[in-house]
């Protein structure tokens, strides 16, 4: 019903001077010139401005549905439209204190493309304790204009009016609190209406658009489909008309909410804002003739008089089918590429030609197909197909609406292609030695190297080859795309710089002339890498040793909890131990151990110390590798 109230507070401006109380005669007078211009008929000539009077709470008619209410819970608005005539109107009431700004309203909104020019209702207007009441008119850009203002002292109905010379968006009354301190409640502050007409002035003519098979453009033959369609921003459409060559073809009304018989309305839109109308005209019945005729439409939207739009076209009749054949052969190097010549010698070509394809006895399948000067042109899949055998055939018509379907060449020979009808291609791919799986050190380079022939193991020259590499996971990077093209050869490589682990694809897509080819899946390992350093060359029994060193990370993420690692130690002849248990690695892959050396010696003793790195879920390096030794004396105090 209504939407939310505003919580802006409106001031008056000084742009327009307030109009003066009207005579109760006056209103009187207006309402009877109203009532005897409502008979009169919308005028019809090009560039006229159309006015309607909506009528609201009214003696003529009881309702107020046009307008809009919007309230603060400080204030009520009540309907009393209904009422015995004399106590028929619509008010609004203070109901609580109030803060500055808060008010409610009643707002008549212009409907797109008209504005709002005159105003006339009955009133009563009381201000009390900072509420104020008044009528005003808002441009679009929501700026409140006073009109008339309330009184003081009671007051009993009046007749206001309001003329705007250019116009405004919105008519509406209002009660709100002026107060900076707020407004006590207010059993008497009121802005009372009833007798509302609003004069709308609509200088926007309808838009007419005309389609269909009749205006498909050029010429045409027999009977075809002629589709009106009249839109209004304004009013809306009170009538549709055409005609040709002067002769009438048809005419529609839309449909309007007036008052009876009166022009009077009580909505803001009288009319629907479109109205369509479709028939089938025969262009060999009276009105058309050969050669061009000239055909009209026109609208009239609602307003005393109306504004008219129209639409003008020339329609064109010719009878001749156009000719079209495939040609005799088709390209070697693009051999999907199915060509076909067409013509018509009266009015030309249409748009809308197809070329179909269907394996014998089965179901035609479109091609999307391109026409130029002279001829046709599509392109089939013939990959997509089963192979064997399948027939082609032609439509097309011509701008009238006449039709060829072809299915010979030019020679007369029925158009058949065997698919597939590219030839097919072989693709090779490995990496150094001719390995499909090879395992590098970290950090370093390598490549991947092939070939691409056709089926006679014909190099295939300049030709796009694609090699991707999928890293592991726990790699930075997903994957990797490189494109490569094939030399005079057929031969193409690709460098594989240095980083994680990775699986290796390589993919022709083809081309117009060859099918597409992919090689086996290639596996490329890179080792585990690791480096250690100890803080002592040569310690005392009891002292402090720190092992620090790192995990080689490139192109790599180290798990979340770090990458796992093994400080191992080694004393003459015994085997390789772990120091206390496998540590792991911080977010950048560096470790670092402390440890304290035993108070027990009495001899030097020589270790030996390594770093050990291994596979690990979620890591892109394999293998399980060490760094290099680091030795250590321990030297007892004598």
């Amino acid at each position: 019903m209504i939407p939310p109230p505003t919580t802006r507070p409106f001031a008056l401006s000084p742009q327009l001077p307030r109009l003066g109380r009207r005579p109760a005669v006056l209103l009187t007078a207006l309402i009877a010139a109203c009532a005897i211009s409502g008979v009169v008929a919308a005028g019809d000539a090009d560039g006229s401005v159309g006015e309607y009077t909506l009528v609201q709470c009214h003696n003529a008619d009881r309702t107020i549905a046009a307008a809009v209410t919007q309230q603060r819970s400080e204030y009520a608005v009540r309907n009393h439209c209904t009422e015995a005539d004399e106590r028929h109107s619509v008010e609004l009431l203070n109901t609580s204190r109030s803060p500055l700004g808060h008010n409610s309203s009643i707002l008549w909104t212009a409907p797109s493309g008209t504005e709002i020019v005159a105003a006339r209702l009955n009133a009563k207007l009381r201000n009390h304790d900072g509420h104020r009441a008044r009528i005003f008119v808002e441009t679009d850009s929501a700026h409140r204009t006073g009109v008339v203002s309330g009184e003081d002292e009671p007051t009993s109905w009046r007749n206001e009016s309001w003329i705007g010379a250019d116009g405004r968006h919105k008519f509406g009354v209002e009660l709100e609190c002026t107060v900076v301190a707020g407004c006590p409640r207010s059993e008497v502050a009121q802005a009372q209406l009833r007798n509302i007409e609003i004069t709308i002035h609509d200088s926007s003519p309808p838009t007419v658009l005309a389609s269909g098979a009749l205006l498909a453009g050029g010429w045409i033959r027999g009977s075809s489909e002629l589709t009106a369609r009249a839109s209004d921003i304004g009013s809306g459409i009170e009538r549709i008309t055409a005609s040709v060559n002067g002769t009438d073809l048809f005419e529609r009304d839309g449909a309007c909410d007036r008052l009876g018989a009166t022009r009077l309305v009580t909505v803001l839109v009288p009319c629907v804002g479109q109205l369509g109308v479709t028939t089938t005209q025969d262009t060999t019945a009276a009105g058309f003739h050969d050669g061009a005729n000239a055909l009209r439409i026109c609208a009239v939207d609602y307003g005393t008089p109306g504004n008219q739009g129209c639409a003008e076209h020339q329609v064109m009749v010719d009878n001749t089918a156009p000719s079209a054949a495939f040609t005799n052969s088709e390209i070697e190097d693009d051999p999907e590429l199915i060509r076909a010549t067409a013509s018509d010698a009266t009015s030309g070509l249409a748009g809308g030609a197809v070329i179909a394809y269907r394996p014998r006895g089965g179901g035609w399948r479109e091609l999307e197909t391109v026409q130029y000067a002279g001829g046709l042109q599509a392109r089939v899949d013939s990959t997509r197909e089963a192979p064997g055998d399948y027939q082609f055939r032609v439509i097309i018509g011509d701008l009238a609406g006449n039709y060829r379907t072809a299915t010979q060449r030019q020679n007369g020979a029925e158009m058949v292609l065997h698919f597939p009808l590219k030839s097919s291609s072989d693709l090779t791919a490995s990496l150094p030695q001719g390995r499909s799986k090879l395992l590098v050190d970290y950090r370093r380079s390598s490549e991947v190297s092939g070939r691409l022939v056709d089926q006679d193991g014909r190099p295939i020259a300049n030709q796009p080859v694609v090699v991707t590499e999928h890293f592991d996971a726990g790699s930075v990077l997903a994957e990797r795309v490189e494109q490569v093209a094939t030399d005079q050869s057929g031969r193409y490589r690709s460098l594989l710089a240095a980083g994680p682990s990775r699986r290796i694809e390589v993919s022709y897509a083809g081309s117009r002339r060859y099918l597409p080819d992919s090689s086996a899946e290639l596996d490329l390992d890179v080792r585990n890498h690791t480096v250690l350093s100890l803080s002592k060359r040569r310690a005392r029994p009891g002292g402090l040793l720190y092992f620090r060193g790192s995990v080689g990370r490139y192109q790599a993420a180290v798990p979340g909890r770090g990458k796992l690692v093994e400080i191992q130690l080694k004393e003459r002849g015994r085997r390789w131990g772990t120091i206390r248990t496998a540590l792991r690695t911080d977010p950048d892959g560096r470790f670092s151990l402390p440890y304290r050396l035993g108070r027990f010696y009495t001899d030097r003793v020589n270790y030996r110390f390594r770093a050990k790195v291994a596979s690990e879920a979620g890591w892109p390096y394999q293998g399980t590798v060490v760094s290099q030794t680091k030795r250590l004396s321990v030297v007892p105090r004598h």
